[in-house]
C-alpha cells in the first residue's frame, strides 16, 4: 500500500499529473496513517485552513489500504482501515466514509 501510495504522490508531481509542489500534497504513510493524522494534516486540515483550499480548488484524498462494511443495521456503516485500528470493526479508529463525504 505504501509503494501504491509513493507512486500515485510521484505521477501527481509529473507533468501528466497536474505537477502539484510537495506543500500541496500530504503524505501519510505507516504509522503515521492513524485515524488523528488523517483528521488533523489530511481532511480537516485543507477543509479548513482557506489559506490552502479555496472554492474551485481540487482535493484529492488518495486512500491506498483496505476497507470494508459491517452488517450492523446501520445505512453508513463504510469504512477506510487506518493504521491504528485494532481490528476491521473498530469504529473508533477506522475511518468513517460517511464522515468524510459528509466533511467534502
Amino acid at each position: 500500500a505504501e509503494n501504491d501510495a509513493r507512486a500515485f504522490i510521484d505521477y501527481l508531481k509529473s507533468p501528466s499529473g497536474g505537477s502539484l509542489p510537495d506543500e500541496n500534497i500530504v503524505s501519510l504513510l505507516g504509522e503515521n496513517a492513524n485515524s488523528a493524522s488523517i483528521w488533523q494534516n489530511g481532511i480537516a486540515y485543507y477543509l479548513f485552513n482557506k489559506s490552502k483550499l479555496k472554492k474551485g480548488d481540487r482535493l484529492i484524498l488518495y486512500f491506498s489500504g483496505h476497507g470494508g462494511s459491517f452488517n450492523n443495521g446501520q445505512n453508513d456503516n463504510a469504512y477506510f482501515f487506518v493504521w491504528d485500528a485494532h481490528d476491521a470493526t473498530d469504529g473508533d479508529a477506522n475511518l468513517k466514509i460517511s464522515q468524510v463525504k459528509d466533511m467534502i
